[in-house]
């Protein structure tokens, strides 16, 4: 079973395949259930914030968890804030 270390599901998490991923020709292979997000998953080049939380989580570094993590600038971000 996967932990979610209390952390909200995030659309921008780095460890998103794309929509075609894994797809016969341009078929999409997952679908989101917000089509708002559906060209969000696997478009990102960074790890999310949400993303370090859950490795910090993962490892206990409490001193990282307390962090202030800077915010990401991309435009679809804040359709998942």
């Amino acid at each position: 079973m996967a932990s979610t270390y209390d952390v909200p599901y995030d659309y921008r998490s780095i460890m998103h395949y794309d929509k075609h991923a894994f797809a016969n020709g341009n078929r999409i292979t997952m679908r989101t259930r917000d089509p708002r997000y559906q060209n969000v998953i696997g478009n990102v080049q960074d790890a999310s914030p949400s993303d370090y939380l859950k490795v910090c989580r993962m490892y206990g570094c409490k001193e990282c968890e307390r962090m202030q993590l800077k915010r990401y600038k991309h435009p679809a971000y804040k359709l998942v804030l």
